[in-house]
């Protein structure tokens, strides 16, 4: 019964483990599932257990995200530094994409201003169409010229493997970002400037990845959020440009490359 169940469940989420709970009641779900349509079973207990009313909530981790008025001398301090991280942050800040979707980016995925990420590698486990601004396709044609594997990013031992997702973070340790920022804090600055401006939030939460294209509102057919999510993505590429050339010292040093 679904008492039978949720006793032990319950042990587990006051011990402090709500979201193994959550997983356990998910796995039992599957199985009596399995049960029922075999004619093991009748029904499945499992399902009669609800997680928002029977275990705690659980607490939302946020990344850490520098103030937007931090990121002209984030992107000065990472730009005087020298390797592919370099270059995989960037293209990460510019395309709002997770740490593991730019890593692992293949050059088949690039077609001209549009990066397809297959459902692979996506959260939600559907292809996502990125538009590209042009900072970013620059970057891309530069890494091109000295391309030797089907990744964009490849690991320093093995260009047959993808660089290591641990290498952005590293390269925020390095340039004494510790504990101010992630990979995934890019995403929350972007929402935020993007929010601040006025732009859709229909069309932020789709550039985030965040609600299914067959889901977004009667407004926005499919050409008219992706031209919409493209001309965002080139405002926030040109404001980060702006800001990394925020200051006089920092304009005549750009000057001069």
């Amino acid at each position: 019964t679904d008492d039978d169940l949720l006793g032990p469940l319950i042990a587990m989420d006051k011990a402090g483990r709500s979201p193994y709970a959550r997983k356990v009641r998910t796995w039992l779900c599957q199985v009596f599932d399995w049960a029922v349509a075999t004619k093991q079973a009748s029904t499945n207990p499992a399902r009669s257990i609800q997680p928002r009313h029977a275990f705690r909530r659980v607490p939302v981790k946020h990344f850490k995200a520098l103030p937007l008025s931090a990121v002209g001398k984030f992107l000065r301090d990472i730009r005087a530094r020298k390797g592919a991280s370099v270059h995989a942050c960037r293209l990460l800040m510019l395309t709002w994409a997770r740490t593991n979707e730019v890593i692992k980016m293949r050059w088949a995925e690039i077609d001209g201003d549009v990066w397809t990420v297959p459902e692979s590698r996506m959260k939600r486990r559907k292809a996502h169409v990125v538009p590209l601004p042009r900072q970013a396709v620059e970057i891309l044609d530069q890494l091109r010229i000295f391309a030797r594997s089907e990744f964009v990013f490849t690991h320093p031992s093995d260009h047959d493997k993808p660089m290591s997702t641990n290498a952005i973070l590293a390269l925020i340790k390095k340039t004494g970002y510790k504990g101010q920022t992630t990979g995934h804090g890019f995403r929350s600055m972007a929402s935020t400037w993007a929010n601040e401006r006025g732009f859709s939030p229909d069309v932020i939460e789709i550039q985030l990845s965040h609600v299914p294209e067959d889901r977004v509102r009667a407004a926005y057919n499919r050409a008219d959020y992706f031209n919409q999510r493209k001309a965002l993505a080139q405002a926030w590429a040109d404001w980060l440009d702006q800001e990394e050339l925020g200051s006089p010292s920092a304009k005549s040093t750009a000057s001069s490359r």
